[in-house]
């Protein structure tokens, strides 16, 4: 497997990453698979799902996300996709989005280790293209499969590295369209790091969801706002609270983004 010039995972050499536990749930497959972020105190753990009515192909659309800090016990990447406010899944599925969902587990803090770190994205990617072939599709390893449109999405203190990410070297990062932050503007430099990437970058778009608190988060999302930028989409958000704002806005993510549906892909056929 490499990552040619256009940013996209392609070819099927990488051997699969060890295969921890899977999981039939919410209309799809879910594997976990060992990839280790030298994360310290954490399982080098990521999620890989895939809708069952999902076709496996060279140009999927992959989102990749990054959770929040530990939270009432749960400290792992299972854990928060169990809860309540983590039912990232099943609103993939109830919108018949036609992408795969990706996410590690993250540190305490929510550290992403050596995730942001260099060109780590690519070849992380490919270590999830490689995952989702073998242990969610179980296709020959002569189906390549690949990266189509990349999303980022975030919430809370996942903001940083999802920033990091976004402003980073990675060659995948060209097929980069849109990055979702749900309440994560948590440092004072997010505001013109964000609005510098806006600018670089006017054929991709930021989603920004906030509760309007009165907190620093709230401030920071009022000042990117009134920059003006198009490409930029600040929202106080309708959540009831914190840990209810990634949920409370995801399909509409989904939507505005216009992943295909499998249910578009039969009207069109």
């Amino acid at each position: 497997m490499r990552v040619d010039s256009s940013g996209v995972t392609a070819g099927a050499a990488v051997n699969a990453p060890p295969l921890m536990a899977t999981e039939d749930v919410a209309g799809g497959k879910t594997a976990y698979v060992k990839i280790d972020l030298q994360i310290a105190g954490k399982p080098p753990e990521t999620a890989i799902f895939a809708p069952s009515y999902l076709i496996p192909s060279n140009r999927l659309d992959v989102i990749l996300y990054l959770h929040g800090h530990d939270r009432g016990g749960v400290h792992d990447i299972r854990g928060y996709l169990a809860a309540s406010y983590g039912r990232l899944r099943q609103g993939l599925v109830s919108r018949r989005a036609e992408a795969v969902l990706v996410a590690p587990t993250l540190g305490s803090l929510s550290e992403a280790g050596n995730l942001v770190v260099g060109k780590r994205l690519d070849e992380y990617l490919i270590e999830v293209t490689a995952g989702l072939r073998e242990h969610v599709f179980t296709v020959s390893r002569s189906v390549a499969l690949g990266v189509g449109n990349l999303f980022l999405a975030c919430h809370s203190g996942g903001g940083a590295p999802m920033l990091q990410l976004a402003l980073g070297p990675s060659v995948t990062l060209s097929a980069l369209r849109e990055c979702w932050g749900y309440d994560c503007l948590y440092h004072n430099a997010d505001v013109p790091d964000w609005a510098r990437w806006a600018r670089y970058h006017a054929n991709r778009r930021l989603r920004l969801f906030y509760l309007e608190n009165g907190t620093n988060v709230a401030k920071r999302c009022h000042d990117l706002r009134a920059k003006g930028l198009d490409n930029v989409k600040v929202e106080v958000s309708s959540a009831s609270e914190h840990m209810t704002v990634p949920l409370t806005h995801w399909q509409e993510c989904l939507a505005a983004a216009e992943i295909p549906t499998s249910a578009t892909r039969i009207a069109d056929a």
